[in-house]
């Protein structure tokens, strides 16, 4: 019969399950198995349990849509979508909501994103995101946005924002934390 564990145990038990689990993974994929294979729990009575930030963190998606060729007018485009799903959005720090507009955020860089970026860039690794999920004409036709917010009092970061051009004008198909 297995004893009753605290709270604290039962967590640090389930990130080393994690950790295990991520680890067969990994192994499961350089053999030959598929990323959907499932893997056991590494301890037992661990199955349903998740830390926290496992629970939170969700993959990135990108929607994919018919891309059209970006054109002469790709900066100004991608910066219009950029704007116009901003607006509509709000930000609360130290018990206050303020509406986002152009004065209380800046576009820090548009560029077109590429799987031929320099590596750590942001281009390549949104570019590396687009290809992966939705492939070709999409992932050379898309540009970023990184929006930056440097009036906020909290350490918000960057937001990057992947735009593609389609039949209806500019989109926005992905929206999330910038990492670089």
């Amino acid at each position: 019969m297995e004893r009753p564990r605290s709270r604290l145990t039962r967590v640090a038990v389930c990130a080393a399950a994690v950790a295990l689990s991520a680890v067969g993974a990994a192994f499961a994929l350089s053999s030959g198995g598929t990323p959907s294979a499932r893997v056991a729990p590494a301890v037992k009575g661990t199955a349903g349990l998740r830390p926290a930030a496992a629970r939170q963190a969700e993959p990135e998606r990108v929607t994919c849509v018919k891309a059209l060729r970006a054109g002469a007018y790709a900066v100004e485009g991608s910066v219009k979508a950029a704007r116009a799903k901003l607006r509509p959005k709000t930000m609360t720090t130290q018990g206050t909501t303020y509406r986002l507009t152009p004065g209380n955020y800046e576009i820090g860089r548009v560029a077109p994103v590429s799987v031929d970026a320099a590596k750590g860039t942001e281009e390549r690794r949104l570019g590396e995101l687009v290809h992966e999920q939705c492939g070709p004409p999409m992932d050379a036709q898309s540009w970023m946005v990184i929006g930056l917010f440097p009036r906020s009092t909290l350490a918000v970061g960057a937001l990057a924002m992947l735009m593609t051009r389609t039949s209806e004008g500019w989109r926005v198909v992905f929206e999330g934390r910038s990492g670089g």
